[in-house]
Order: structure tokens, then C-alpha cells, then sequence
């Protein structure tokens, strides 16, 4: 049996164990890359659904492929989408980073304290009773 047919056959097992809305939300989009008989190579839409289905459903699914005479598995997850996409402008130009780079905040006044005669500041809070 090929790498893609035991893995096919290990998620339809779990399908059936589990509700359409989490087997679509989390299993689902997982892919199957590669599998040389010990790495399965996986890879996930984002990192949110890699752990999400590491926690929650890797092992079920690693069982049902043990459950399919395959014994010695590791697996591992290829970076989140799989793609690396182009450098953003911030990346490619350093003085662009310069640009960007946030500004502290303005300071604000600070309130003016009342005459003399009385100690408290107009912005302080009022004393509890």
C-alpha cells in the first residue's frame, strides 16, 4: 500500500470517529507531503490548525496508521503554509524599517495643581470615603 493510500485510510478511519465540523475545521486541510515508511511529512494551513490538530488529533491518526502495520513513524510539519513568500518592502529596503519604526507617543501636560491653598491637583482623583 502506498504512502498516500495508508494515509487516506488512517484519516477516513478517524473521520468516522469524529464530527464533520472538527474533521473539516482541523483535519481536513492537513496535507500529507511525503512519506518515505518513517517521516510523515505534514503540513497544515497555519500554525493555529498545526497545533490545534497536534494536540487534539495526531495521535488517533498516528495510531490508525501503527493500525495499519506501519510501527516506526516521526513526523514533521514543513513551516506554516508550506511557501516562502517574497520579501515584504520593509524587508528588501533597511531604511524603510527606519520609516516605519513607531513613534513614542506624545507626552501629556501635566494638570495644573490648584492655588496654594489647596494641595490637591485638578486631574487627581477624588478621595474615597
Amino acid at each position: 500500500m502506498n504512502s498516500q493510500l495508508v494515509w487516506d485510510e488512517a484519516v477516513r478511519r478517524l473521520e468516522s470517529r469524529v464530527s464533520s465540523q472538527n474533521f473539516d475545521m482541523w483535519l481536513r486541510p492537513i496535507e500529507l507531503r511525503s512519506w518515505d515508511g518513517v517521516i510523515l511529512r505534514l503540513r497544515a494551513p497555519n500554525s493555529y490548525v498545526r497545533l490545534w490538530f497536534e494536540s487534539n488529533f495526531l495521535g488517533s491518526l498516528l495510531d490508525e496508521i501503527r493500525g495499519l502495520g506501519h510501527a516506526d513513524i516521526h513526523v514533521e510539519f514543513e513551516p506554516d503554509g508550506g511557501e516562502r513568500h517574497p520579501p515584504s518592502s520593509l524587508e528588501a529596503d533597511p531604511g524603510l524599517v527606519a520609516q516605519a519604526a513607531p513613534r513614542p507617543a506624545p507626552r501629556r501636560l501635566r494638570a495644573r495643581c490648584r492655588p496654594p491653598s489647596t494641595a490637591r491637583c485638578s486631574r487627581s482623583p477624588r478621595p474615597r470615603r
